[in-house]
C-alpha cells in the first residue's frame, strides 16, 4: 500500500483511461500531478483534500471531472481545464481557497451545483461561449469575485449562482439571460460584444496548445525570481514571461499568438500582456548573446 506521506509527485502514464474514484484521496503532501492525454475521466473525490497541490493541467483528452474531484485542495492556485471538457461535477473544485481565476471552455454545457463554491480567492471567471447552464451556488461563497464573464449561450442560471457583492461586475452581451439575472439581483452589468471575451482558439494549432500546456505548469528558475523583484511584477506575471520564453524556444510563434497564449493561461490586461511579451523577448535576446 502506498504511503501517502512519501508521495509528492504523481505521473499518470499513457494508456490509463480513467483516474478512479478516491484514487489519491487525502494525499496531503502531493504537490504535482502530470496527467497523460489518454485519460478521459477523473473520478469522484479522485484528488479530494490534496492540500499541498498547487497547480493542475487537465489535458484535452479529459471530458469528465467527477464530483468532489478536487474539493478542498486548499493550495490549488492554477487550473487549466481541458478544451474538450463536458462535465464539471458537483463540488468538483469547491473550497479551493487559493484559486484566483478560472477559464471554463464552451464544451462544458452545464457548470454543476457548487462546482466552485467557497473558492475564497477567486477574482476572475471567464465562461466561454457554448456553456448553457450555471448550477445552484456554482460560484457562491467566492467572496472576492470581481469579474465574471458570461456569454449569451447561457440561458439558465440557478439560485444564488454567484455572491451578491457590490464589487462584482457581470460582463455579458445585451439582452442575455445573465444580464437579466444580474439586474434582477442588483448586480453591476458591463455589456460586451458577443465575441469580446473569447479568445479565437482556432488560430492556435492543437499541437502548440499541448506544448503550451506543458510549459504553463513549469516553475521559473531563480533568475526569473530576480527579474520579478527588479521589475516589481507579480509571481503570475513572472510565470507568464518564463512561459513565453519556453514556448518561443520551441516554436517560432508570432506576437498575436503569444499574446493569446498569455491571455489563455494567465489572463492579464491587454496592455500588460504586451509588456510581458516584450520582457520575454528581451530575456531571449539576452540569452542568445
Amino acid at each position: 500500500m502506498t504511503n501517502k506521506k512519501n508521495v509528492s509527485k504523481i505521473i499518470i502514464p499513457h494508456g490509463v483511461k480513467e483516474i478512479e474514484d478516491s484514487a489519491f484521496f487525502e494525499f496531503e503532501y502531493l504537490t504535482e500531478i502530470v496527467i497523460s492525454n489518454s485519460v478521459t475521466k477523473i473520478g469522484i473525490s479522485a484528488f479530494f483534500r490534496c492540500t499541498s497541490l498547487r497547480s493542475i493541467i487537465i489535458p484535452d483528452s479529459v471530458i469528465e471531472i467527477g464530483r468532489l474531484a478536487f474539493n478542498q485542495c486548499k493550495s490549488l492556485k492554477n487550473i487549466i481545464l481541458s478544451d474538450n471538457l463536458k462535465i464539471i461535477g458537483t463540488n468538483a473544485f469547491a473550497n479551493c481557497e487559493s484559486l484566483e481565476k478560472i477559464d471554463i471552455p464552451g464544451s462544458v454545457k452545464r457548470i454543476d451545483n457548487f462546482a466552485f463554491d467557497c473558492c475564497y480567492s477567486l477574482k476572475n471567471v471567464i465562461i466561454q461561449n457554448g456553456v448553457k447552464e450555471i448550477g445552484l451556488e456554482a460560484f457562491y461563497g467566492c467572496d472576492r469575485l470581481n469579474n465574471l464573464t458570461i456569454p449569451g449561450s447561457v440561458t439558465f442560471i440557478e439560485m444564488n449562482a454567484f455572491p451578491r457583492r457590490r464589487e462584482l461586475t457581470i460582463h455579458t452581451p445585451v439582452g442575455s439571460s445573465a444580464e437579466v439575472y444580474a439586474k434582477n439581483h442588483g448586480m453591476t452589468v458591463a455589456n460586451i460584444d458577443k465575441s469580446d471575451h473569447t479568445m479565437n482558439r482556432k488560430i492556435i494549432a492543437p499541437d502548440l496548445l499541448e506544448l503550451a500546456k506543458r510549459h504553463a505548469s513549469e516553475i521559473p528558475p531563480s533568475n526569473f525570481c530576480e527579474l520579478q523583484k527588479a521589475l516589481n511584477i507579480t509571481e503570475e506575471e513572472t510565470r507568464s514571461v518564463y512561459f513565453i520564453t519556453k514556448v518561443k524556444e520551441s516554436v517560432d510563434i508570432d506576437e498575436e499568438t503569444a499574446l493569446n497564449l498569455i491571455a489563455k493561461y494567465y489572463g492579464c490586461s491587454e496592455t500588460n500582456r504586451a509588456i510581458l511579451y516584450n520582457v520575454a523577448l528581451q530575456m531571449l535576446n539576452h540569452k542568445s548573446k
